[in-house]
């Protein structure tokens, strides 16, 4: 389920970019997640992905330019399951059509919050780890000899 989901994401900001290049509109512009936009936990009704320009995409997005190309991007969008909002001239947060869809993605979402919290704590193990061998470099000689290799450039102190 988790792949059919960001398989759909993927489908539909290739066709948003395709249709934007073969436009001339897609200069200064790309895709982002909420969470590395935004680096909090999701919530109900999370943002599936961002859409950030601050080039003719945008200018056209943002004053309405030209009503054929914006009913065009919302036909691609609307294709794939997607609405989108103008969040603040340059960003455009996507969210999904259906209610049962945005309750699979704000599932997603947050389980992808949760694990990320879980590898930033295993950074501080690495850290403290780190710190150890740093004090006690004499207990390098303990290691298997690949993991001193590996070990042995994270180390600042022991770095020849």
């Amino acid at each position: 389920m988790d792949r059919d989901l960001e398989r759909k994401i993927v489908a539909a900001q290739k066709d948003l970019q395709a249709w934007a290049v073969t436009n001339d509109l897609w200069y200064d512009s790309g895709f982002t997640s909420y969470a590395k936009r935004v680096q909090v936990e999701p919530g109900e009704g999370a943002v599936v992905f961002i859409l950030y320009s601050s080039g003719e995409l945008a200018r056209m997005l943002d004053e309405d330019l030209d009503p054929k190309f914006r009913a065009e991007l919302d036909a691609i969008a609307d294709s794939h399951g997607f609405w989108y909002d103008n969040y603040d001239g340059y960003s455009y947060y996507f969210y999904t059509t259906t209610e049962e869809l945005q309750e699979a993605y704000d599932q997603f979402f947050h389980w992808k919050w949760v694990c990320s919290l879980i590898i930033e704590d295993f950074g501080d193990v690495y850290a403290e780890l780190y710190r150890y061998f740093q004090v006690r470099p004499d207990r390098l000689y303990n290691l298997h000899h690949r993991e001193f290799e590996i070990a042995l450039p994270r180390i600042p102190e022991l770095r020849i």
